[in-house]
């Protein structure tokens, strides 16, 4: 049996859609697989609580596919210093300190996904299979297969798994899971300040 893709990217989020964008020179076969349609299209005024801190080496990538100009400058914040506090330590880090303007940015992850969605789309090698679930995984010799709900077979060289924390596909290989609780809670929330807030 001839596998129908050389690469079947599982998941369609920033993980999974970076690295189809990655791919986007390789003379390669690409196929991503979502299980539903993701809606840019519903209410863009509103905040995304979840953010990513992009850093340098990120942003490097970002220009590499040529999707940072298509995010709204509005919507991302530079940040020119961090400080960590653990365990009666404190980490400063400083955007002076390696000599450049910033250390990184603050973006909507909700934002940085459409952009990357609207590149892979645009991909010639680059198949997206959405919305579909997964229904079983089969590990031959020279290729895997992917079953789908609608009774499809999807045959692949390389199966990359990028479907989130609770991988399906980690779960369905059996593939061992180191967990460790650091006791930490979160509060994430939008805010609106009276004075500029420096960063």
């Amino acid at each position: 049996m001839s596998p129908d893709f050389d690469i079947v990217i599982v998941g369609g989020g920033m993980v999974g859609l970076s690295c189809a964008a990655a791919l986007a020179d390789a003379p390669l076969n690409i196929a991503l697989i979502e299980n539903k349609v993701p809606d840019f299209d519903g209410n863009n005024d509103a905040y995304d609580l979840r953010v990513s801190a992009i850093n340098a080496a990120t942003l490097h990538m970002l220009f590499h596919f040529r999707v940072w100009h298509e995010l709204p400058s509005t919507r991302i914040s530079p940040y020119s210093h961090m400080v960590v506090w653990a365990d009666n330590a404190t980490l400063h880090l400083s955007a002076a300190d390696v000599y450049r303007p910033e250390l990184g940015f603050i973006m909507e992850n909700r934002l940085l996904r459409r952009v990357l969605w609207e590149k892979v789309k645009r991909q010639a090698n680059t198949h997206i299979i959405c919305p579909t679930r997964l229904s079983r995984i089969q590990t031959l010799p020279e290729l895997v297969q992917l079953h789908i709900d609608n009774d499809q077979t999807v045959a692949a060289k390389l199966v990359v798994g990028a479907d989130g924390a609770n991988s399906w596909l980690r779960q369905q290989l059996a593939l061992p899971l180191k967990k460790h609780d650091y006791h930490h809670h979160a509060l994430i929330t939008t805010v609106t300040t009276e004075k500029p807030h420096q960063q």
